[in-house]
């Protein structure tokens, strides 16, 4: 199946889900924000030219982070914060 195009924002609070070959580009937000407890897969997907960071965990969150590719964001690539907040990470490429 072909990877999807978005330009919006991808949010996870509270629960569970498999985000996958996706391109996230040019968001004035995170490209994806896992957050309140979520515990997704994220995996396979290209995060590039955003507004904040390429991926933000906070408020608890983690979940698997695995075979991503960040770059070109103003701010940061990954951001985790927060009390309890904890991925497991395994990347593709992260790169200004």
């Amino acid at each position: 199946m072909p990877p999807h195009v978005a330009r919006q924002i991808v949010s996870v609070a509270r629960g569970q889900a498999c985000i996958s070959e996706n391109e996230i580009y040019s968001n004035a937000r995170s490209g994806i924000h896992l957050r309140g407890g979520a515990c997704p897969v994220v995996e396979k997907n290209l995060m590039r030219h955003g507004e904040a960071a390429g991926l933000l965990v906070s408020e608890g969150a983690s979940g698997w982070i695995r075979q991503n590719e960040l770059r070109g964001h103003s701010k940061t690539e990954l951001q985790v914060c927060g009390r309890g907040s904890h991925p497991s990470l395994c990347w593709r490429r992260c790169a200004a």
